[in-house]
């Protein structure tokens, strides 16, 4: 995403405990907790990274890369750009920080 939009994109990396602690501060139901829990876990050992035949076979296409997903939906992370750069493409025309309200 960093590449993509143009941008340092980070996120926390949060354990288990510390992640599941947020969702109960939040409110959260256990039985969403429970599920998170599980979906950390996949993410966490890497799962979700490995190939899944799965995609083709339901949509008879191959999966999307991440990177070009990405690309593809910039306009969902850059609303204020006003144009859509191919991926790897410099990005110009652009503004930061977004205005308005902080984002986060």
């Amino acid at each position: 995403m960093t590449e993509v939009l143009g941008r340092p994109i980070t996120y926390p990396r949060l354990s288990s405990d510390e992640y599941l602690e947020r969702l109960r501060a939040k409110g959260m139901p256990e039985d969403y907790i429970d599920v998170q829990k599980m979906i950390y876990r996949i993410v966490r050992l890497n799962v979700a990274a490995l190939p899944n035949r799965a995609i083709r076979r339901l949509t008879g296409h191959p999966p999307t890369a991440f990177a070009e997903f990405v690309d593809r939906e910039r306009a969902v992370w850059m609303p204020w750009a006003p144009s859509q750069p191919q991926l790897g493409a410099p990005i110009t025309r652009c503004r930061w920080p977004m205005p308005g309200p902080p984002y986060g």
